[in-house]
């Protein structure tokens, strides 16, 4: 099979504990998930070409972070401005989400 497609499931965080960081700099996490009925259609292709190459249909994957001491309301008011080219008259709360805990070290 040269290609194969699967659904990636978005997932919410009921739970999660950073219990600690690791000498390579990951972080030891437990945690309690639950998927949502949402997810991004993942399509893998077999190229003869050596490599990994990423196409979506957006312009550009999103990848925001703070920048520096900025707190989160200042950087969701860029990313919002940055990523979706729009302005919020005002911002609500809905909690904290670590969105790759154990993955990476941001």
């Amino acid at each position: 099979m040269d290609c194969i497609s699967r659904k990636a499931y978005a997932k919410i965080n009921l739970g999660l504990d950073v219990l600690r960081r690791r000498p390579d700099g990951y972080h030891e996490v437990k945690m309690v998930m639950q998927t949502v009925d949402i997810w991004d259609l993942l399509t893998f292709k077999k190229t003869e070409e050596p490599g990994i190459f990423l196409k979506s249909d957006k312009e550009e994957l999103p990848a925001g972070k703070l920048d520096g001491p900025e707190d989160h309301e200042k950087a969701a008011r860029r990313e919002l401005s940055e990523e979706v080219g729009v302005e919020a008259d005002e911002l609500h709360y809905l909690g904290c989400l670590l969105a790759s805990p154990g993955f990476c070290t941001e």
